[in-house]
């Protein structure tokens, strides 16, 4: 690439090797866009790889602190055993463990695929509205979905008891 020695406002341009023009500091932040967005999914993939890793040779996972707590399943309690599962190739018992993994996880996967091709490519991080509708109805189905799934637990939870005894 050759230097032109110009400026327009205050930005420098280039001549790429077909000899067109294009600006530095946009090619720049793309490239910063292209290398964050890289090294976070690689951060995140690290972990899921070492904690499946770690639960394969020990046989013990990531225990989930909102359980420990209050004895109730949070909406992500079983899906490192559900996506263990999955990569065996055994759907139905993915499911057993915790459905959202193949219902809504790949649904938000997508999703969040889609924002970081928008992210690449325009930089825009901005929410439309469709999305916000899109993530609330998500939330919205996640938490029946905590209800649901705990209405045993809370039956016999020691505080409703408490309170149907004084009835």
């Amino acid at each position: 690439m050759e230097m032109i020695n110009r400026r327009e406002d205050t930005q420098e341009v280039i001549k790429d090797n077909n000899g067109e023009n294009f600006n530095k500091d946009i090619a720049d932040s793309k490239y910063k866009r292209i290398r964050s967005v890289i090294s976070e999914l690689a951060f995140i993939v690290g972990i899921l790889v070492l904690n499946s890793i770690v639960y394969v040779l020990t046989g013990y996972g990531i225990p989930c602190v909102f359980r420990l707590v209050t004895g109730f399943k949070c909406p992500g309690c079983g899906l490192t055993h559900a996506y263990l599962e999955l990569f065996k190739g055994n759907i139905h018992g993915a499911m057993e463990y915790n459905i959202m993994s193949v219902t809504m996880m790949p649904v938000l996967g997508l999703f969040l695929f889609y924002k970081g091709i928008i992210l690449l490519k325009t930089g825009e991080v901005k929410i439309k509205k469709w999305e916000n509708v899109f993530l609330i109805i998500c939330a919205i189905i996640i938490v029946v979905f905590f209800v649901y799934r705990n209405i045993p637990e809370l039956l016999n939870h020691p505080i409703f008891k408490m309170i149907i005894s004084k009835k």
